[in-house]
C-alpha cells in the first residue's frame, strides 16, 4: 500500500524559486534531485509495504476451481454434496468460494467448520462455528457444534457454555442436554449432569440410555437406590441393555444382594461377552 498524498513521504513543500536568484540553476537542480530522490523512496516504500502488509490468503487456495461456468450458488451445494461424500478438503475449497460470493455466508462458514471437525482440525472448526453464529445469533446447531468441538480441546467450561445457549434457542434441543450432561460427567459434577438426564427423560420417557447415564450419576452420588431404579427403567425399556444389566449388578453387590448381583451380571454376559468379566 502506498502512502497517501497527505501521509508520510510526501516532500511537505515546494522551494520558493525567484526568478531573479543567481543559484536559480543551481536550485532547480536540487529540487529536481530531490523530487527524483522522493520518487524513489516512495517506490521502495511502496514495495515495502506490499510486502510486509498485504494479507496472506493462502491458507485455502480458491483460485484452483473457480470456473466461470459454474454459477455462484454451485459452490454451495457442491460443497455440500463432497461434504457428504467424505471429500472434507474439496469440500473445503467449493465452500470457501461460496463464502467469497456471499453465497448462504452462515451455512457455508458452519458446513466448512464441520469438515474441519472431521479433519480433527478442531480450532479452525471453532473459528467458523463462530462466525456463523456472529451472521446468526440464533443459530443453535452452530452452538452445539462448537461446544463439541471445545469438548475435544478438552475445553469444557465453554463446551457447557455453548450447549447452554442452544438450549436457551431451543428449550426442546434434547441432544444438547445429553452432550451437557456427558461434559458435566467428566468435570465430575454428577448433579449437574443428573438435572440434564432428567431433562432428556422429561422430553422423551422412553430413552432407555437417558436412564442409564442418570443412574450412573446416582451411582457416583452413592444414591443407589435411585440408580437400581433408573436401571430397572433403563431394562424395562429395553431388555437386552446389556451395560444397564451390568451395572445394575454392581448396585446389587453394594447392597449385599449377591443372588441378584450372580443373576444381572449373567445376564450381561449373555448379551454382551465382552462384560463377563466378574
Amino acid at each position: 500500500m502506498a502512502p497517501s498524498s497527505s501521509g508520510p513521504g510526501r516532500w511537505p513543500f515546494t522551494p520558493e524559486i525567484a526568478g531573479s536568484n543567481p543559484a536559480g540553476v543551481t536550485i532547480k537542480l536540487c529540487v529536481l534531485l530531490f523530487k527524483l530522490f522522493f520518487a524513489i523512496s516512495l517506490l521502495f516504500i511502496s514495495l515495502a509495504c506490499n510486502y510486509f502488509f498485504v494479507e496472506d490468503d493462502s491458507s485455502t487456495d480458491t483460485s484452483i476451481i473457480i470456473n466461470s461456468e459454474i454459477q455462484p450458488l454451485e459452490y454451495y451445494s457442491k460443497g455440500l454434496e463432497f461434504g457428504r461424500a467424505g471429500n472434507y478438503t474439496e469440500s473445503i475449497n467449493y465452500l470457501s468460494v461460496a463464502i467469497s460470493y456471499e453465497i448462504n455466508v452462515s451455512k457455508s462458514y458452519f458446513y466448512r467448520g464441520l469438515n474441519y471437525y472431521n479433519l480433527n482440525l478442531f480450532e479452525d472448526a471453532i473459528i467458523d462455528y463462530t462466525n456463523a453464529i456472529l451472521l446468526d445469533p440464533e443459530y443453535k446447531e452452530a452452538y452445539f457444534n462448537r461446544a463439541v468441538a471445545y469438548s475435544e480441546l478438552d475445553n469444557l467450561l465453554e463446551s457447557v457454555k455453548d450447549y447452554s445457549k442452544a438450549i436457551r434457542i431451543d428449550p426442546t434441543y434434547k441432544k444438547a442436554y445429553s452432550y451437557k450432561a456427558l461434559a458435566h460427567y467428566k468435570m465430575q459434577e454428577f448433579d449437574k449432569a443428573v438435572s440434564d438426564l432428567t431433562s432428556v427423560i422429561y422430553l422423551d420417557q422412553n430413552d432407555a440410555s437417558a436412564y442409564l447415564y442418570r443412574g450412573l450419576n446416582y451411582y457416583n452420588l452413592e444414591l443407589y437406590a435411585d440408580a437400581l431404579n433408573d436401571y430397572s427403567k433403563a431394562i424395562y425399556l429395553d431388555p437386552y441393555y446389556a451395560d444397564a444389566y451390568y451395572n445394575r449388578s454392581l448396585i446389587y453387590g453394594i447392597l449385599g444382594q449377591t443372588d441378584f448381583d450372580k443373576q444381572d451380571s449373567d445376564k450381561a454376559c449373555s448379551i454382551e461377552p465382552s462384560l463377563c468379566i466378574r
